[in-house]
């Protein structure tokens, strides 16, 4: 299965759609604007919940919640001090996220080794747009929510490194 997901640039609330290769819309995702939690609902195109996704407030490190309506439920959090690849562990899944995460492109990887999912991003646009292909299609619900869980981590990331560095003086 082949997804590809748009997102406004600019905008008050994030709003993500996820569409398959007809650019029929599978799954619309909404962020609540100036949530301290960061929290944001992922619903299938009838309107069906499948997840429900917050930060944890206190944290050393990027630490998120997934809450899944099929009664599932994980934490994603970033591991520090890889320092070839991004790797991220979801336990409840077994499974094994791997890549280049700032530069979007990763893949999931199930308790085998074997990988689930792909994902990388178009850089030139006037939306962000994502592609993800989903070799695993009965897990789409969880790999959707993955995604969308690391997408907030990512942008939480980068929003860290221009804080730093804006905050940085010039030479």
């Amino acid at each position: 299965m082949k997804l590809h997901i748009k997102s406004k640039l600019m905008s008050i609330h994030d709003k993500m759609q996820i569409l398959d290769e007809q650019d029929k819309i599978m799954y619309e995702v909404e962020s609540k604007a100036l949530s301290i939690k960061d929290k944001t609902y992922i619903k299938k195109a009838d309107g069906a919940d499948i997840a429900y996704i917050h930060a944890k407030m206190i944290s050393l490190h990027n630490t998120y919640f997934a809450e899944m309506t099929n009664g599932k439920a994980f934490e994603l959090n970033e591991e520090l001090w890889h320092l070839t690849k991004d790797i991220i562990h979801i336990d409840e899944f077994g499974w094994q996220l791997e890549g280049d995460f700032l530069g979007h492109n990763y893949q999931i990887r199930d308790r085998h080794g074997d990988i689930i999912a792909m994902a990388r991003r178009k850089w030139i646009s006037l939306h962000n747009i994502y592609y993800l292909d989903i070799m695993a299609e009965n897990l789409v619900d969880g790999i959707v929510t993955v995604f969308i869980v690391l997408e907030h981590m990512i942008r939480k990331r980068e929003e860290a490194v221009a804080r730093t560095n804006h905050s940085q003086p010039n030479n």
